[in-house]
């Protein structure tokens, strides 16, 4: 299989040249014991452009190629928050819908089986300043994959004791 995991960005406040935000993304290779890491990135801007990525660019191979689609839910907490992000969980829903290819929507916390430090011990860390929306998208497409048994995951995360 291979999953596609997507951190949904809005129009963020923060963005600079240094620290990019945007909309993170991974394909991960998931077959029995092969877990490979296809491609990934970071959409940097606004919900539209992520949404013409989709469309017509990095984004639109890579949903070609995914047989499972994940994606980040955002749920809005804060009134001032930006609820731009919903944008691209509809277009991700809207794309399900339309390929006939199954939608996880997960809620944030439910990347947390998987923290940034243990990208970084296992070499998946995007590196970077401004690339934790990616890392995000691989966390949560890594969780996504140990919550359905896939032991390649497991294994990956959690090796067992030298003997």
């Amino acid at each position: 299989m291979l999953v596609l995991a997507v951190d949904p960005g809005g129009r963020h406040k923060k963005h600079t040249p240094k620290t990019p935000r945007g909309t993170g993304w991974i394909l991960i290779e998931a077959n029995g014991e092969v877990l490979k890491k296809w491609a990934g990135g970071l959409i940097s801007g606004n919900p539209e452009k992520t949404i013409e990525s989709m469309v017509s660019g990095e984004l639109r191979e890579a949903l070609n190629l995914a047989t499972d689609l994940v994606v980040e839910n955002f749920v809005k907490l804060n009134p001032r928050a930006d609820p731009s992000p919903l944008e691209i969980v509809g277009a991700m829903k809207m794309e399900a819908l339309m390929v006939g290819k199954p939608l996880s929507v997960r809620m944030p916390s439910q990347r947390n089986l998987v923290s940034h430090d243990d990208l970084k011990r296992i070499g998946w860390w995007p590196g970077g300043a401004g690339h934790a929306d990616e890392a995000s998208a691989t966390c949560h497409g890594l969780s996504w994959l140990l919550d359905r048994g896939h032991m390649a995951t497991a294994m990956l995360l959690n090796p067992p004791p030298p003997r």
